[in-house]
């Protein structure tokens, strides 16, 4: 077999090429994040570890690095099929392997070769949100009715395509896929996890601890999961965390672990097996629930850069000026959108009491949370903290904690991670997060805390930071998780 044009070809030249000439928003627009040359040799290395290899599917082709990696390492005679949606990408991938046997299909993957199955099958699938997806509603009833289980809307496509291309596994066969480690520590991910488990085909997750982002243009972590379909029923799952493309071919004690498939729970984050979890550390800890509901931001009037925004609270529709403008939005489908679509009518914004604490949803340098005394509501920058009877008497306590180092070590084993440090969370990741039981106060110690957090709000109000006072808070509490 041999590539057109083959001058550099057993490199990212031409995705390099690629990207110089097409548009940023052409490829975000399909997803299109190309996979690095030395992670698509180790993806390569896995699949031609099976000696009776002959038949090869990659589903989202793009201009085909995986395949080319493919030919590089092993001079053995595949047949390599190849699905490309973008007619752009599938024309230059056409181009670059016009004199070869390789199928390339101008398809989408979802909706097409379900029947067949393959020795091996490597892919770095489209990151997509699912909801954006124009044919959501009918793929989930085609994977309901092929593999038997319910999926939801906010599943992202490239767990879509990782469990049809499980389903195409030949016995004997393996697959490597590079994609977003994300969903292992997500909601959604639940029923992916499960369907992982009952297939027993999984082998390793490697996830990529950089500090760099692993794709050009994109937020988010990487992973890469190997699967082989073979007959062992007590198969474990080897968990491995790597810091350099180096690591991924030595093996270090101190960030792998080695889980039975049957005692993985799909119910819980899987950070929990690869990484050491900080909750462990400290004792007297509840679920944040314990005190309270966290729920998504809602509207605010805001200010910027000395230019007035308004945010419209449609309740009438007597204005022609306003009825045109929620006539642009529907042309514009704005109200099929994931949440405008579950509101109705669309165009009305929820009616939400202020909340007494918001909570950061993203962050570079820690979760954040802001007592909010003002009575303002929020925009989704935040999400709102609304107590119960058990801790509304007790904010200025419970805020104190949040405020702390410590409580925000503790947070950190619920977070999401993306790419380039940033990290995120959602709503039931912070109710779910656990916090100091403030039951394990004594009166003592909370009479301390209240009058060292009335300094530092004084403080802080004033406009002076007071690290002396935070410092305080933080052995105190640290002192009582530990009692």
């Amino acid at each position: 077999m041999k590539i057109a044009n083959d001058f550099n070809i057993f490199s990212d030249i031409p995705e390099k090429e690629y990207v110089s000439s097409v548009s940023l928003a052409h490829r975000k627009h399909f997803a299109q994040y190309f996979t690095p040359y030395p992670i698509a040799q180790f993806m390569a290395n896995w699949i031609i570890a099976n000696p009776n290899c002959k038949t090869i599917l990659d589903p989202a082709f793009g201009l085909g690095i995986l395949g080319r990696v493919l030919l590089e390492k092993d001079e053995r005679k595949y047949h390599i099929k190849g699905y490309e949606l973008d007619t752009c990408m599938f024309e230059k991938a056409q181009s670059l392997w016009e004199e070869t046997d390789v199928e390339l299909l101008n398809k989408d993957y979802m909706f097409n070769d379900w029947e067949n199955q393959y020795d091996g099958i490597i892919a770095n699938p489209p990151y997509l949100k699912f909801h954006d997806y124009t044919a959501k509603d009918e793929i989930l009833k085609i994977f309901q009715t092929r593999l038997g289980f319910v999926l939801t809307g906010f599943t992202n496509l490239y767990a879509l395509f990782l469990l049809k291309s499980i389903h195409q596994l030949k016995i004997g066969g393996r697959a490597a896929y590079l994609i977003p480690s994300e969903f292992l520590n997500s909601d959604y991910g639940k029923n992916v996890k499960q369907y992982l488990i009952q297939n027993k085909s999984l082998r390793q997750i490697i996830v990529f601890d950089f500090k760099e982002n692993v794709f050009d243009d994109v937020l988010t972590t990487a992973s890469i999961f190997l699967f082989e379909n073979s007959p062992h029923q007590n198969a474990s799952v080897v968990f491995k965390t790597i810091k350099t493309i180096d690591e991924l071919y030595v093996f270090s004690k101190n960030r792998e672990s080695t889980i039975h498939l049957a005692d993985l729970d799909a119910q819980i984050k899987w950070r929990n097996y690869y990484q050491p979890s900080n909750r462990n550390i400290y004792k007297n800890l509840v679920p944040l629930s314990t005190y309270g509901k966290v729920v998504r931001g809602n509207f605010d009037s805001i200010a910027q850069a000395d230019k007035k925004i308004f945010l419209l609270n449609a309740t009438g529709l007597k204005d022609a000026q306003v009825k045109k403008y929620i006539e642009l939005g529907e042309q514009l489908g704005v109200h099929k959108k994931f949440l405008t679509s579950r509101r109705n009518p669309w165009f009305v914004l929820e009616k939400r009491l202020p909340s007494p604490i918001w909570v950061t949803v993203f962050n570079r340098n820690g979760l954040r949370f802001v007592r909010n005394k003002a009575e303002i509501s929020n925009l989704t920058t935040f999400h709102c903290l609304y107590l119960n009877i058990f801790a509304a008497y007790r904010a200025d306590l419970l805020f104190a904690y949040l405020l702390t180092d410590v409580s925000r070590t503790v947070f950190k084993d619920n977070r999401r991670e993306y790419g380039d440090g940033l990290e995120k969370f959602e709503p039931n990741d912070l109710n779910t997060g656990q916090v100091l039981d403030l039951d394990v106060i004594s009166k003592a110690e909370m009479e301390e805390i209240l009058a060292i957090y009335n300094i530092y709000e004084n403080n802080v109000m004033n406009g002076h930071l007071d690290l002396k006072s935070m410092e305080s808070l933080n052995e105190l509490f640290s002192t009582i998780l530990n009692k």
